[in-house]
Parts: C-alpha cells; sequence; structure tokens
C-alpha cells in the first residue's frame, strides 16, 4: 500500500494566479485532471477528467454545468455541481489546497 503522504502540484488557475494543490500519494498523475477556482480557497475543487474529452472539451462542459447549476439554482451547493459533473464522468477528487494551518 502507498502511504498517505501529500505532495505539492502547482498550478496556475483561470485568472492567471499559481497556487499549490497538495494531493495524497497513490492518485494516477497519468489521468488528466481540471482545477475548479473559487474566490474562496476553501471551495476551489478538483476534479478528474473523463478519458473520452480533451482539454477544450472538458472546460466546455465543466463551465456549462456549472454555469446552469448558478442560473437553476441561486442558493446551488458544491453537491449539486458535483452531481451534475458526476453524471457526465466527471470524478471529485479530495484535495487538500494550500498547507495545512495546524
Amino acid at each position: 500500500m502507498i502511504p498517505r503522504q501529500a505532495f505539492g502540484w502547482n498550478v496556475e488557475d483561470l485568472y492567471g494566479k499559481l497556487f499549490t494543490i497538495n494531493i495524497l500519494y497513490g492518485i494516477d498523475m497519468k489521468e488528466k485532471y481540471m482545477v475548479l477556482p473559487s474566490s474562496r480557497f476553501d471551495e476551489i475543487r478538483l476534479v478528474k477528467v473523463p478519458k473520452d474529452l480533451d482539454t477544450n472539451e472538458a472546460y466546455r462542459f465543466a463551465t456549462g454545468i456549472i454555469a446552469q447549476a448558478e442560473e437553476t439554482n441561486s442558493d446551488y451547493r458544491w453537491e449539486d455541481i458535483a452531481e451534475a459533473l458526476e453524471a457526465r464522468g466527471f470524478e471529485p477528487v479530495e484535495a487538500m489546497i494550500g498547507p495545512a494551518l495546524d
């Protein structure tokens, strides 16, 4: 079994800001991942992109799904978006953004 230690992955969000995503060992880095940015660091999400989508298609699907959730329900939550993303084949991935504050 692979130890559950984290390593940092520097990523640029849609607004050009660089931040580090700490990822637990054991995640297959051969897969494509997408960072869903947020103005609040605790709401930034990481999802695994379906194999049948290229980068541009994945971006269009994800932004469309998020926009639809925002338009149809003003009180939307991450769970609503995650459910819609999972229906299209995206898989939410547990990730800790930035260093632990403990």
